[in-house]
């Protein structure tokens, strides 16, 4: 096989991919596949890698300890000073503990793996806001390359190399296209079903070469070539296809421009023009770095300035990070002897991430926004919030409290009640108890499918009150709105009806509490913990958002005697003088740690008189034991 040189033009079908991708990120709705750059680069990365090794061992020189360090030195250093920084700027402004569980994987080259086992949707907003999720194509690529090298020196000189490379590739493509509609999230970060990607782009590079001269003319190539770019931006731009079939797409795609660019013999006009060729260059840092620039303009950003600074922020950091690392680096001397790599990698990696882990311990003193964001404990570390097994044991019993006890259940919205509820039960003189979750509401909508209820259902959870509870406490139930789906009114209003008459039939007083504001996405919220007009609502309009709820509540208090309290409009602002908004901050105070939302620990605190009042109600009715 005639091996083949340097091409300028996949220098600049690197600057079509990242420029494609850099555009999705910024704004979706200019290029809805745009994220389908990432992609273009996996064919790319194919046929350079096969080309690269094929190369050196068709001139006997190729070694696993050179391949290996050659790749570490084009992607550790820019990658390390990247997840570094980024942590930094991260513990100043975003109050995320998944940020850095991704850097510390990025570094490890396992950032999809980690990703995949978070659940992390790659298109929801968590995803989004996190300035990192873009480091799982880098984890898919080196995973690609801890196995193709050792393949093809198994395979070097065969004639078998095609085939293999054929079969595996297209296994690899039946199980992506297997998984894709029930394990999507699997199907998008993990590297088996990323292979044939990869190695579409190495069949190129193994595709024979004609004995005889090209009858094609430059002219024919290039139209080609131009046609091929075309098919691929108008495929980017379109909305509304399925997503395993715009991947193969443009999988196809690029394995044509890949082709056409390696076969013929005159530089193509635009792909060759010095302005693709710079970005083509430096594709690698622009790639790396306007993920966390985005994040952190869309942030901080004035809204008028946002692309001007993403521009030229990505532009300045990309050229930055390629001129003072990345080339210095590669074009550096590394001694490459076996027992120098095997410590000199993990113990690059370690530093690393010992570094990062420190500056997120270092967070409470670096953070910037408000105090209260990082005030989490009361819900996510209390041991009975989301349990896990036991949880109905553990956390539902005898309070001991002559008294009587309050009793709280449902999701993590109600947990976000629990410092108010524990004041106002201690000034009554009443123990509380409570357990939050989402296993109550997943059962009371019969989804409680293998694993995801592990506190028990709605079942389990009247069997335990019946055990333990006694006439004349209070319980108090919670959910959000968020989560219910129209389709699902009917069972989870008859089971939430049937829970709540159970409980009164156990001679136990029942409140149903109705949802907070739910007033603005992720993005809008993070800017609004620096900025507290960025996130404002109509009341009106967070009110008729909760609606669904609320008539499920006011259908089972026609028909039940329950109790129902409304904190809605104490979280928003009322004067007479304008319409009523319901935002972030209230007299100064802000009210949510995160979009979901749940309350701060000082807004939960100061609910107390609130459910004192309640239960103060109850008594004077003579529904509670004296």
């Amino acid at each position: 096989m005639k091996l083949l040189g340097y091409f300028k033009e996949i220098d600049g079908l690197r600057a079509f991919a990242v420029m494609a991708v850099i555009t999705f990120h910024f704004q979706k709705s200019i290029l809805p596949f745009g994220y389908l750059g990432v992609d273009v680069f996996f064919v790319i990365s194919g046929f350079v890698i096969s080309q690269s090794i094929w190369k050196r061992m068709d001139e006997g020189r190729f070694a696993i300890d050179d391949f290996f360090m050659r790749r570490f030195k084009r992607l550790f250093p820019a990658l390390a000073l990247l997840v570094i920084s980024t942590i930094f700027f991260s513990a100043l402004v975003l109050p995320k503990q998944t940020i850095v569980l991704t850097g510390a994987a990025a570094l490890a080259g396992v950032s999809n793996i980690a990703l995949w086992g978070l659940g992390h949707d790659y298109f929801a907003a968590p995803s989004e806001w996190n300035p990192l999720t873009h480091t799982w194509s880098l984890g898919v690529e080196e995973q690609f390359y801890l196995v193709f090298p050792f393949l093809l020196a198994l395979l070097s000189g065969r004639p078998l190399v095609r085939l293999v490379l054929a079969l595996i590739a297209a296994t690899s493509l039946a199980a992506y296209l297997a998984a894709g509609t029930s394990f999507p999230t699997a199907a998008f970060y993990l590297p088996i079903f990323r292979f044939w990607e990869f190695l579409s782009g190495a069949l190129i590079f193994f595709v024979p070469r004609p004995q005889r001269e090209d009858k094609w003319s430059p002219r024919l190539w290039h139209c080609l070539q131009y046609a091929l770019l075309a098919a691929l931006l108008i495929l980017m731009g379109t909305n509304g296809l399925p997503e395993a079939l715009a991947t193969v797409l443009c999988a196809a795609l690029a394995c044509g421009l890949v082709f056409a660019s390696s076969r013929q013999a005159q530089l193509n006009p635009l792909l060759c023009h010095p302005l693709m060729q710079g970005i083509g260059r430096i594709s690698y840092a622009l790639y790396l770095w306007h993920w966390p620039v985005v994040v952190f303009t869309k942030l901080l950003a004035p809204p008028g300035l946002l692309l001007p600074l993403y521009a030229s922020a990505t532009l300045a950091t990309a050229t930055l990070s390629y001129v003072l690392v990345e080339r210095p680096l590669r074009r550096m001397t590394w001694p490459c002897r076996r027992e120098r790599i095997v410590l000199a990698l993990p113990a690059a990696a370690a530093a690393s991430a010992v570094l990062i882990a420190g500056l997120w311990l270092a967070r409470p003193m670096l953070y910037l926004g408000p105090p209260a964001m990082l005030e989490r404990y009361f819900l996510v570390e209390t041991p009975c919030h989301a349990p896990g097994r036991d949880g109905l044991q553990t956390c539902l019993r005898d309070a001991g409290s002559g008294q009587g006890t309050v009793w709280l259940l449902g999701d993590s919205h109600a947990g976000s009640f629990l410092l108010a509820l524990r004041a106002a039960g201690k000034s009554m003189g009443m123990g509380v108890q409570h357990l939050t979750g989402r296993s109550l509401y997943l059962s009371l909508t019969n989804r409680c499918s293998a694993g995801f209820c592990q506190e028990g259902t709605a079942k389990d959870l009247t069997a335990r009150m019946a055990a333990v509870s006694k006439p004349g406490d209070v319980v108090f139930l919670s959910f959000v709105r968020t989560r219910l789906d129209p389709n699902l009114r009917a069972t989870f209003q008859a089971s939430l009806e049937t829970l709540t008459s159970d409980l009164s039939g156990m001679g136990l007083h029942v409140i149903l509490i109705e949802d907070i504001p739910k007033v603005c996405g992720e993005g809008e919220f993070l800017r609004s913990t620096f900025d507290p007009t960025a996130c404002r609502t109509p009341l009106s309009q967070s009110r008729q958002g909760r609606q669904l709820l609320s008539d499920i509540y006011s259908d089972i208090k026609r028909r039940q005697d329950v109790e129902i309290l409304d904190p809605h409009d104490m979280l928003c602002e009322t004067g007479a003088s304008a319409e009523a908004t319901c935002g972030s901050w209230l007299n100064g105070q802000l009210l949510y740690m995160d979009s979901s939302p749940h309350l701060t620990a000082e807004r939960s605190a100061a609910f107390t008189d609130f459910f004192l009042d309640a239960l103060r109600r109850v008594r004077t009715s003579g529904q509670l034991a004296r």
